[in-house]
């Protein structure tokens, strides 16, 4: 705790002596921060669909004449991840 305190505090000085380097620093610290929460979005949505295909292949094993029910729920796992990866732009008015 200590140690973010100091760094913080370095950081802050550092603003404050040079507002130009701490504009930069700003937006490579955003750079990060943003890259970050796309590798734990597509984590989700990958393990999502993981855990469906798991889903599926244990129902098609225990209840063979569900393929047909599991192939269509498959698809709509499918397409639900891909949509949560790149969602659609909508045309708002």
């Amino acid at each position: 705790m200590r140690s973010k305190l100091a760094l913080i505090l370095a950081l802050g000085l550092l603003w404050a002596a040079l507002p130009s380097l701490g504009i930069i620093l700003f937006s490579i610290v955003c750079s990060v921060i943003s890259a970050v929460l796309v590798v734990v979005a597509l984590v989700k949505a990958h393990l999502a669909f993981i855990c469906c295909i798991g889903a599926v292949a244990v129902l098609a094993r225990t209840n063979p004449t569900a393929i047909p029910r599991a192939a269509r729920w498959l698809a709509r796992a499918i397409a639900d991840s891909i949509a949560v990866v790149m969602p659609q732009k909508t045309d708002e008015a």
